[in-house]
């Protein structure tokens, strides 16, 4: 899986999807990629076992064909963390910020590390 493949995802999620018109860059997303895979590295290390039975690390993402160290299990998820994380540039829209608070906790929930 690829941060673009990730990127797409976010930018459905956010509907954001006029590329003459992209109210967020795909350098702003990847940013914000980056940081959403070391938020999942942080809270699901497991996530990353590759193959070879070996945690792999996140590293920064620098351009879209950059290869994800997630698998494409956990693709959806990424996307609606990221978006979360996205929305939540935007402090003076509150309902963006509560949004984003609410993607979250989803997020986390299906990850296993917020109770139901």
């Amino acid at each position: 899986m690829t941060a673009q493949n990730v990127i797409d995802s976010v930018r459905q999620l956010l509907r954001d999807t006029d590329a003459s018109n992209y109210r967020w860059t795909d350098a702003v997303v990847l940013v914000h990629l980056s940081d959403g895979e070391r938020e999942f590295y942080q809270m699901r290390p497991d996530l990353f076992l590759n193959s070879s039975s070996t945690i792999d690390t996140p590293v920064d993402l620098t351009a879209v064909g950059d290869t994800m160290k997630l698998d494409e299990d956990n693709r959806n998820k990424l996307a609606s963390w990221v978006a979360a994380l996205v929305l939540e540039e935007d402090a003076a829209e509150e309902t963006n910020l509560r949004r984003a608070e609410l993607m979250k906790q989803n997020v986390m929930r299906d990850l296993g590390v917020l109770n139901r």
